[in-house]
């Protein structure tokens, strides 16, 4: 039974490719930084709507699975194209 400690795994002829991995890694890491400003910026400017009462509990409900779709959805094609950049050249 193998159990890796680690989140990937580099096999030995693909060691050349280590420099795209790390600048991949680096890519990630600011996406997930966007991806909280994303986030805070459009929970500030919906808990101000909602504080002014231009907000309703419905629409509410309806707006935070949109946000939280919204934040993986940019998440998922920033990844991706940064991976597509990364390893294309």
């Amino acid at each position: 039974l193998f159990s890796p400690a680690s989140d990937a795994i580099l096999s030995g002829n693909k060691i050349t490719d280590l420099n795209n991995f790390l600048a991949l890694a680096k890519s990630a890491n600011r996406i997930v930084k966007m991806a909280f400003a994303i986030s805070l910026f459009y929970n500030i400017i919906t808990l101000c709507t909602a504080a002014f009462g231009f907000l309703t509990p419905l629409i509410a409900a309806i707006l935070m699975p949109i946000s939280s779709l919204s934040v993986v959805g940019f998440s998922a094609a920033a990844v991706n194209w940064c991976a597509k950049r990364v390893f294309n050249r």
